[in-house]
């Protein structure tokens, strides 16, 4: 028996005995005492049993938060989106940045390692090297969702986000031939419990209107599989949070272009979010800031000085938007 839940369980098991105490000695008394007797056990009921449920409320609670939930996130999104860079920016941030809302804790070895040795790489000013096609990484935390009164509201998740190469996008169109030998990057987004999509800005500023519409395309065909994979057809909607991570918004400054202009290019893909995901949001996300051109190289490079924007807001919101670990 766990030692903080003893209390619990021994006020328990002497309510219980006294009740049934209770119980015997009105067995010996005679008719007209038993009715005032019962009347009086009636009124010990009434106090008693709210204090009961009180307890194993106290119990079920304390239960949730030494047993954290389960939460995987799958994120997709195409080559060079950007998905690594802001993974490592966001774990990197959150465990150094103190929130009212969100605690925080990487853990495995794996995890703290690669954030620690990723986010170096970006401050050298060197890019994260390709996620390998047959390889994938899994970023892993315990966090706590705080709300007020915290000892009621607050939830414990045990977070992993697997970092797919963005070449697994295609498991999920059924015209690909990777549609036809499917990993298990197939299986780990058909049993996620929220799905970000990412899209790169870069790429939709500067693609034809029919590569975006393709684009657009590619994200609702992979939310109709998700759909049909979990059997919800007509008017059934995907009931865990799903939002739009709108990568290296950053661009937008620098050419002038305001954030309405990216939302009316891909209106398909959100006016289809909205109808068919119950949860649904988008951000705007700078993973590093404003890069750096290099003359010599020809190319951009990531800044000395990381500045990220908007990077915690989608998994805060979708912490929120998650529901709660059925424990009983």
């Amino acid at each position: 028996m766990n030692n903080r839940n003893f209390e619990v369980y021994i006020v328990t098991l002497i309510i219980a005995i006294f009740l049934i105490f209770e119980v015997g000695k009105i067995f010996n008394l005679s008719e007209f005492e038993r009715l005032g007797s019962i009347y009086k056990f009636a009124n010990l009921v009434d106090i008693v049993l709210p204090l009961f449920l009180v307890l194993y409320s106290i119990n079920l609670i304390r239960t949730i938060n030494r047993n954290p939930k389960s939460f995987s996130i799958a994120l997709l999104g195409f080559p060079n989106t950007g998905k690594t860079v802001y993974l490592t920016v966001l774990f990197d941030l959150l465990q150094r940045k103190k929130t009212r809302s969100l605690i925080f804790s990487p853990y495995g070895a794996e995890t703290i390692e690669q954030v620690a040795k990723d986010y170096n790489t970006l401050v050298s000013n060197n890019w994260l090297p390709r996620t390998s096609v047959n390889k994938v990484f899994f970023y892993r935390a315990y966090a706590t969702l705080k709300r007020s009164p915290s000892f009621l509201l607050s939830k414990r998740f045990k977070i992993e986000v697997g970092d797919f190469a963005g070449e697994k996008f295609d498991e999920l169109n059924p015209t690909s031939s990777s549609w036809l030998h499917r990993s298990e990057y197939f299986d780990y987004v058909i049993t996620s419990d929220a799905i970000f999509l990412t899209l790169d800005v870069m790429y939709i500023l500067d693609e034809k209107e029919e590569k975006i519409l393709e684009y657009q395309n590619s994200f609702i065909v992979a939310l109709n599989i998700y759909a049909e994979k979990k059997g919800l057809f007509e008017n059934k909607k995907i009931d865990i949070p799903v939002s739009i991570l709108f990568l290296k918004s950053d661009i937008l400054s620098l050419r002038d272009v305001k954030e309405v202009a990216i939302i009316d290019k891909v209106s398909r893909l959100l006016e289809v979010c909205r109808i068919k995901c119950q949860y649904f949001d988008y951000f705007f996300v700078s993973s590093i800031g404003h890069t750096q051109y290099n003359k010599d190289q020809f190319v951009h490079l990531p800044p000395t000085q990381i500045e990220p924007d908007n990077v915690i807001e989608p998994l805060y919101w979708t912490l929120r938007h998650s529901p709660l670990p059925a424990i009983i």
